[in-house]
């Protein structure tokens, strides 16, 4: 399993440092803000050949998604997770790039509400409930045919380990950045 780490927002000053800090680093997720600037991506696609993410977190509701979409496609972006917020989740368009799920998939339950808009959707152990309903959620996912991926926030090791083990079963597993 590898898996990706990710740049938070970051200044113009802060990038080069965080991108530097993850040269050869295979996978890495990029945050982004209610701006939707391309920058970060663009600069970090101009220096590293890893396969990239750009995660909204629930902020380009006023933004053109598609065009986004369409422009993220052109620096080989793999998808995009939650650009809108949950409670928008009807108004999502189809767009270029297949988009995930994350606050509007929080525990199993919601796995049913997002097969629909979504292309697939991020587990976090600690929202969910644990492993168990972490492991339900692989499998209504799989059974959908939508990608999942397993990410973390800041739990604990042993709770790492346990993503760990749901990691195995999905497409993509995300982490911080490292220092």
């Amino acid at each position: 399993m590898i898996s990706f780490a990710t740049i938070g927002l970051s200044s113009a000053e802060e990038l080069p440092e965080k991108v530097e800090e993850l040269r050869g680093f295979p996978r890495i997720k990029i945050k982004s803000d209610a701006t939707a600037s391309l920058e970060p991506t663009s600069f970090t696609r101009a220096r590293s050949p890893a396969l990239l993410a750009v995660d909204a977190n629930c902020a380009w509701g006023e933004a053109d998604l598609p065009a986004l979409a369409d422009k993220l496609s052109t620096l080989d972006v793999s998808f995009i997770e939650q650009p809108y917020p949950p409670e928008r989740n009807a108004e999502l368009p189809r767009v270029s790039l297949p988009v995930m799920a994350d606050e509007s998939c929080v525990t199993e339950e919601d796995v049913a509400r997002v097969v629909e808009r979504y292309d697939g959707f991020n587990i976090k152990l600690v929202k969910c409930g644990g492993l168990t309903p972490a492991r339900r959620m692989v499998a209504a996912g799989r059974a959908a045919g939508k990608k999942i991926m397993v990410g973390c926030m800041l739990e604990s090791s042993a709770l790492i380990a346990a993503g760990a083990v749901i990691g195995q079963k999905t497409d993509y597993a995300i982490s911080m950045a490292p220092g």
